[in-house]
C-alpha cells in the first residue's frame, strides 16, 4: 500500500499535467484565432482589391472608392458631391464603431493573457512572451 506522501505526489504531477494541457490547449486556441483573424484579413484584402482596385486598400477614408465610382459610373459633379458626403460620414460611423469596441476587445485579449499567465510558471512565460515576440517580427 502506497504511503500518504506518495499518494500526494502523484497527485500534484498529475494537476501540473493537468494544467499544463490547459495552458496548452488555451495557447492553441488563441493562436488558431490569431491565425484566424490574419487569413480572414489577407483573404478580404485580396478580395477588396481584385473587385475595387488598389484605391481601396490604399485609401482609409473611403475617397478611392468614391473616385472608382466616379470614373466607372461616370457621374455628374453634383452626383459626386453627395457620394462623397455619404461615404464620410459611413467613414465616420467606421471609425466610431471601431473605437467603441476596440477596448472591449483588447480588455478581451489582455484578460485571457493575464489568465493563462497565472497558470504558467516564469520559464514558461518567458518562452510565452518570446513567442509572442517572434510572432510580432513577422
Amino acid at each position: 500500500m502506497a504511503s500518504a506522501g506518495v499518494v500526494g505526489e502523484l497527485r500534484t504531477r498529475a494537476r501540473k499535467r493537468h494544467l499544463s494541457r490547459e495552458v496548452a490547449f488555451g495557447l492553441v486556441l488563441l493562436l488558431v484565432g490569431c491565425a484566424g483573424v490574419a487569413v480572414g484579413v489577407a483573404i478580404d484584402r485580396l478580395v477588396l482589391y481584385r473587385y475595387y482596385g488598389a484605391d481601396v486598400i490604399t485609401d482609409g477614408t473611403g475617397s478611392g472608392t468614391a473616385r472608382r465610382l466616379a470614373r466607372e459610373l461616370d457621374l455628374s459633379s453634383a452626383q459626386q458631391v453627395k457620394i462623397d458626403s455619404i461615404i464620410a460620414r459611413q467613414m465616420t460611423a467606421y471609425d466610431s464603431l471601431r473605437n467603441e469596441y476596440q477596448p472591449r476587445v483588447r480588455a478581451l485579449m489582455l484578460g485571457t493573457r493575464a489568465a493563462i499567465d497565472s497558470i504558467l510558471t516564469p520559464p514558461q512565460r518567458e518562452r510565452l512572451r518570446a513567442m509572442s515576440r517572434s510572432r510580432d517580427q513577422t
